[in-house]
Formats: structure tokens, sequence, C-alpha cells
């Protein structure tokens, strides 16, 4: 028997490998995180793209929430960030695009800091403020 995933998170690098091509679009990684779920692997499937954000494929559609233009210190602890984001909101309930912007203001909020440092809440707040969610 399988074991039910709800969300399945890659970064781009590792969304490429599995799809045997480059995935240079937000569309395209859109359209292979759908095939997916349409496959089953899991319910929701996201694709971090760094700077340009991340993509959802679910249930109700594809999205795409953007990074914030933000400097980059350090990379580390960006994806652990933005699933604790993503996995509080979607705790709390909040509609799936909306947990996409929580976790994607996360990561630019991880990346202003130096390597394991902690992100700044108030950055994460006034980037989720000031999100750009689009729906593929």
């Amino acid at each position: 028997s399988s074991i039910p995933v709800d969300v399945l998170r890659m970064d781009s690098h590792e969304a490429e490998g599995l799809a045997g091509r480059p995935l240079p679009l937000r569309s395209d990684s859109a359209e292979f995180a759908a095939g997916l779920v349409r496959n089953g692997a899991a319910k929701s499937v996201i694709v971090a793209r760094g700077a340009d954000g991340s993509v959802i494929a679910g249930p109700d559609g594809a999205w795409h929430a953007a990074a914030a233009p933000v400097r980059v210190v350090s990379a580390v602890g960006a994806g652990d960030s933005f699933v604790a984001g993503f996995v509080l909101a979607a705790a709390r309930d909040w509609p799936m695009q909306e947990a996409l912007a929580l976790g994607a203001a996360a990561a630019s909020a991880a990346v202003m800091t130096p390597a394991t440092e902690l992100c700044n809440a108030a950055d994460v707040r006034h980037f989720y403020s000031q999100r750009v969610v689009t729906r593929l």
C-alpha cells in the first residue's frame, strides 16, 4: 500500500532531474508538478525556483508566488524556512496560494541572513504583505 502524500516539495534542480529535461519557465515547472499530481505522487507539488519564486500545482490548479527582491547573503536554510511558512499556513487552513506566498516570504527573509541564522519574523510579515501571487 502506498503512503498518501499531501505535499511534495523540490527545488528546480531536483525537478529537472526527475523530469529528465530542463524546466526553464514557470509554466514548465507548473506543468511538471501538475503531472505528478495527476499521476498520484502527491495531492500538491511545489517546485522552488530560487530567485524566481515558487510554483505549486494541486487540486485547485497551479500558482506562482514571487520571491521578494532581496540581496542574498546566504541560501542556507531558505528551503527549510519556506517549508515552515507553508506548513504554518496550511495548518491554519489558508488557501493553497496563500500558503505558497507565506513560504516564499519566509524563504526571502531567510536568504537575507548569514548561514544558519533564523529569519526575522518582521521581514516575513513585510514580504507577505507585499506578496505577488499569480494563477498559472
